[in-house]
């Protein structure tokens, strides 16, 4: 019974945070078959405001995820608006022998008005519409502001 209660918790998804300026909320989903939610906490920020976590606050959090039955250290973070650059994109279509990512970065550098060498980026293909250009979604961060927030995370134990 207890090998089966431990291999249920350890196929739990990473602990998904969203870092906002009031609160920050968490949620961990149990894996196998249908995700159900297997752990959930709101908690208010100690200084309240846009921006990464102290140090002192990520190690509040990790003790508080600890205590309302999270299970592992993997952690994944979503940025405040203020932090990231959310653009639409114009590729050439799928299995173009374009260097699509390139193009895709020099356009989000471009509206994120960032070195394209200082950003972090992913996008994803919108379903196609007809012939023409392929259209995506992208999101954007400049390295440094990933690692501000990071940082405080990993000092704190936590794996993002």
């Amino acid at each position: 019974m207890i090998h089966a209660f431990t291999r249920i918790l350890s196929h739990r998804s990473p602990i998904g945070l969203d870092i906002g300026s009031t609160s920050i909320s968490a949620v961990q989903l149990s894996a196998p078959g249908r995700p159900v939610v297997a752990a959930a906490l709101v908690i208010p920020r100690i200084t309240p405001g846009p921006g990464p976590l102290s140090d002192h606050e990520a190690g509040l959090l990790a003790s508080a995820l600890h205590r309302h039955g999270f299970t592992g250290s993997s952690v994944v973070i979503a940025l405040a608006h203020t932090d990231q650059t959310i653009v639409p994109l114009q590729l050439p279509p799928v299995g173009s022998p374009a260097p699509r990512h390139e193009m895709a970065l020099a356009q989000a550098a471009d509206a994120a008005r960032a070195d394209a060498a200082d950003l972090q980026l992913a996008w994803w293909d919108l379903p196609a519409r007809g012939p023409g250009p392929a259209l995506a979604l992208g999101i954007a961060a400049t390295s440094a502001r990933i690692l501000e927030h990071i940082a405080p995370l990993e000092a704190a134990g936590l794996d993002p």
